[in-house]
């Protein structure tokens, strides 16, 4: 859980990461759906910067 941030505003900045093809999103089909998001190798290029 991210503090300080709305779900909406999360789901959206994500969203945009994704097309931007930094990161890559998972769907895990379980008893209880659940999203996982990593980095590609695009977005590990950046992780000096940050």
């Amino acid at each position: 859980m991210v503090f300080g941030v709305t779900q909406a505003t999360l789901t959206k900045q994500l969203r945009i990461l994704e097309d931007y093809g930094m990161i890559q999103r998972k769907i895990c089909v379980e008893v209880s759906p659940k999203v996982e998001y990593s980095l590609t190798e695009i977005g590990k290029e950046f992780v000096p910067i940050l």
